[in-house]
């Protein structure tokens, strides 16, 4: 069992504004876990955190991408995906899938 949260991670990129709406989303959506990520033009960087806060709300800004990004942060603790359903737009059984694999996933309505 690899300990993820004591890691730091950099993510090459295109440019983040390819990637998503708008320059601030990842950072904020990062900064309501209770983590941090540094931004460059081409990088994304996760700090490393000892503390992610559980039951977050995470807003997909309408985007797929965001939702898919954030879904594995439930194996760590509950949160919630605001408009989870943005996912059909590229993989309908995203969430189906990830039930397949263990994680406990429902819809609050």
């Amino acid at each position: 069992h690899r300990d993820l949260h004591r890691r730091r991670h950099s993510f090459p990129t295109r440019r983040s504004s390819d990637l998503f709406p708008s320059h601030d989303t990842i950072p904020t959506a990062i900064g309501a876990t209770g983590t941090t990520i540094e931004v460059t033009e081409d990088s994304l960087t996760l700090k490393s955190s000892t503390n992610i806060y559980s039951n977050v709300s995470i807003s997909t800004y309408q985007d797929h991408r965001m939702a898919m990004a954030f879904a594995p942060l439930s194996i760590k603790v509950p949160i919630v995906i605001e408009e989870a359903e943005v996912v059909s737009k590229s993989y309908p059984a995203f969430w189906e899938d990830l039930k397949q694999i263990g994680l406990q996933i429902e819809e609050i309505l």
